[in-house]
């Protein structure tokens, strides 16, 4: 029974190993074909495009190919030896002498058969194998027949393509040539009138260069004419305005004059009233005199008073029993004292105030005095300047 499930599960590995060999053919050969697609598709795009992207060379193509065929011998070659492995593995060879040494002719017959079958069966897929690599192979032979048709075609195509070029620069080089000939043809007609021109030129030179002289004598004398106006104007501007300074001067001059005898009249008038404030001065100072006199006197009297009031603060020392009538008739004594003596005091401020008042006021019209001689001494040595 060992020897059986070993045989058996030497079958399944096997089996196992035949399906991946058909998976993995198969994903070959649906990359083949979806690569095949591509590369369909990309030809397309490069024989629409051919002046941009050109088709990989013949060199590329056949390296790729050999390189197909080599993994795929490769693959082969592995699956045969992995199967060899297995089937002439030593365990199998321990398997057939034990059944050989126990004389099981059954179960070697069963084995034989199991490998006859296993060989069979390695055997259609090998041909499945071999039919499908052929059929791989057409497939890619047709693709590359088919893109050395698309090659030939693209090599046409660039063919036409470059004849055509050629035929249009022919056609362009052709009509630059009678463009060349044409502007050739113009520039020499240009030669022509320029020599002409030049002659013309010089033929008039004379006559321009008289022009010229004529026209630098014209502005010459309009820039004089222009010159003379210009003076001649600033000339009438300058009468004018000595006209109207000499009517300026007339005018002030009258001004003036009615400004000299107005200050004249009031120069006149400063005498009397300096009189008449000496006098004012005189008399204040005359009572200035009285009232410090007066002040005098009336300090004396306080002085008296003072005296009397102290005797009379001794004499209320005294006993009590003497007559108050002489302390209250002192006592209003000194009280009408000392109201005449504060009266006194206040005029004497006054006279003091009003003399100072009348210092300032003889003092500013003295400066006021000062101005107007000085004014008036300036305005006669204008009066003078102007009558001369």
């Amino acid at each position: 029974m060992e020897e059986l499930d070993f045989v058996e599960g030497i079958q399944r590995d096997f089996d196992c190993l035949i399906q991946q060999e058909v998976e993995i053919r198969i994903k070959d050969g649906m990359q083949e074909e979806i690569e095949e697609e591509i590369v369909d598709e990309t030809e397309e795009i490069s024989f629409q495009r051919v002046s941009k992207k050109m088709p990989k060379t013949i060199y590329a193509e056949e390296v790729e190919e050999e390189t197909e065929e080599e993994i795929v011998d490769e693959t082969e070659q592995k699956i045969q030896e992995v199967i060899e492995e297995e089937l002439y593995s030593p365990n199998f060879e321990e398997f057939q002498e034990s059944s050989s040494s126990d004389g099981l002719h059954r179960d070697l017959q069963k084995d034989k058969a199991a490998k006859a079958a296993l060989e069979e069966k390695l055997r259609i897929t090998r041909a499945e194998t071999e039919m499908k690599e052929a059929q791989r192979r057409k497939r890619k032979e047709n693709h590359a027949l088919s893109k050395a048709s698309k090659k030939e075609q693209v090599e046409k195509d660039q063919t036409a393509h470059l004849r055509q070029s050629e035929k249009d620069q022919e056609h362009r080089y052709a009509k630059l040539q009678k463009q060349i000939s044409k502007m050739t043809a113009d520039l020499k007609e240009k030669d022509e009138l320029v020599e002409k021109f030049k002659d013309e030129l010089k033929g008039n030179f004379e006559v321009i260069f008289q022009g010229q002289k004529t026209i630098k004598e014209l502005k010459q004398k309009y820039e004089d004419l222009y010159k003379m106006k210009r003076k001649s104007l600033e000339q009438e501007n300058e009468i004018k305005s000595l006209h109207i300074s000499i009517e300026t001067l007339q005018n002030s001059s009258e001004a003036k004059s009615n400004t000299i005898s107005m200050l004249q009249e009031r120069v006149d008038q400063w005498p009397s009233g300096l009189k008449e404030e000496r006098a004012k001065h005189h008399k204040l100072q005359r009572d200035y005199e009285a009232a410090l006199s007066q002040q005098q006197r009336d300090k004396e009297e306080l002085i008296h008073l003072t005296c009397e009031n102290q005797q009379l603060a001794l004499e209320q020392k005294r006993p009590q029993g003497e007559p108050k009538d002489d302390h209250k008739r002192q006592r209003a004594q000194d009280n009408q004292s000392t109201a005449k003596f504060k009266q006194e005091q206040g005029k004497n401020n006054k006279l003091q105030k009003d003399l100072e008042v009348a210092l300032s006021k003889q003092h500013k019209d003295k400066e006021e005095l000062m101005l107007l001689s000085g004014k008036n001494q300036k305005l006669a040595l204008e009066l003078k300047r102007l009558r001369g």
